[in-house]
């Protein structure tokens, strides 16, 4: 793509991706139209589809332009020598804190998700490639003899994925926080459980 309004292809799509979330929340995803979006980017709706091909693109996208790279950072920590334990520690702790903004864009994708075929298929899509990773993590620790083999990897990471996705959409909802310091045990039990028996 080229310039668009004088700006770089990637500074239109960074404004587009700023204005796309927070319409979204704002609005939700059928309340959600695409010249608000430019509008607020400054930009003209010509802009979001000579790069999406629809609204269903554009969210998928926002959301994962908007979550943080939680998977990447395991990933890097664990090829860096971090003990397995010590990195989903870390990000079992973090999850609670995650900002709302984060939290609403996937309550969003995944309420679009169920009216919207084109939403499912890319909402799927980049859950598996999540999940994928997470099994990759955990069969290294397997591997590893940092988390105990006799547990089916695919479960485990079901499991994990679905305790960091509960955690993001409580984290939006007005409930009582819970005490970092529970929150910690609650996680340490966790590992100490999965970890195989000496």
């Amino acid at each position: 793509m080229g310039r668009v309004a004088g700006l770089t292809s990637a500074e239109a799509r960074e404004r587009l991706l700023a204005a796309a979330a927070e319409v979204f929340v704002e609005r939700g995803y059928s309340g959600t139209a695409t010249s608000e979006i430019a509008r607020r980017a400054g930009l003209s709706t010509g802009a979001i589809y000579s790069r999406y091909a629809s609204k269903a693109e554009l969210l998928a996208d926002a959301i994962k332009a908007h979550i943080p790279g939680e998977l990447a950072r395991l990933i890097s920590d664990g090829v860096a020598g971090a003990p397995v334990q010590d990195v989903v520690q870390h990000l079992g702790e973090e999850l609670p804190h995650r900002p709302r903004q984060i939290s609403a864009m996937l309550v969003e994708g995944a309420a679009a998700a169920r009216r919207d075929p084109r939403v499912a298929e890319i909402f799927a899509a980049e859950l598996t490639a999540h999940l994928e990773v997470v099994e990759s993590l955990v069969t290294a620790a397997q591997q590893e003899g940092a988390v105990d083999a006799s547990l089916p990897s695919g479960a485990l990471a079901r499991f994990l994925l679905s305790v960091a996705l509960g955690t993001l959409f409580t984290n939006m909802m007005d409930l009582a926080p819970v005490d970092d310091a529970d929150w910690a045990t609650v996680i340490n039990r966790f590992i100490t459980a999965a970890s195989p028996n000496d």
